[in-house]
């Protein structure tokens, strides 16, 4: 696969996200990372959007942490042979605290601004609303 483009049926965008040491994981914070991935992919604005950039792989890094060190740490957008890398520190603390229901919504928010800055980075417009969660 050329780092150009992405071959149909590879998705657009790849979620990952990792907790600080001091965060005890939420199953329904992964749940709702892993369900954004598979609604983003099989969105056609939001696939249309990412496609046009040429840019391969999507990769958005959502790191959770309270450490305040990692937190001030600056966002990185690297382009890879197999597309775009972004990894971002956000505070875990809503994360740990928020009902359930409100994970989703925090997760779309992360991946927005992570979308966002990819887009800034790259000189591309914004990336489409996400509003179906």
């Amino acid at each position: 696969m050329s780092g150009a483009t992405v071959r149909e049926g590879m998705p657009a965008l790849r979620l990952t996200n990792g907790w600080g040491l001091s965060l005890l994981p939420r199953t329904a914070y992964d749940d709702a990372i892993v369900l954004l991935e598979g609604l983003l992919n099989t969105d056609r604005n939001w696939t249309a959007w990412w496609r046009g950039a040429n840019g391969g792989t999507l990769a958005l890094h959502i790191h959770l942490a309270v450490d305040p060190l990692v937190l001030r740490k600056a966002p990185s957008v690297r382009r890879q042979r197999s597309g775009v890398s972004v990894s971002k520190a956000f505070d875990g603390g809503p994360v740990r605290i928020a009902p359930a229901s409100r994970l989703s919504s925090l997760a779309s928010q992360q991946v927005q601004l992570m979308a966002s800055l990819a887009a800034q980075r790259l000189g591309l417009s914004l990336p489409p609303q996400i509003d179906r969660l």
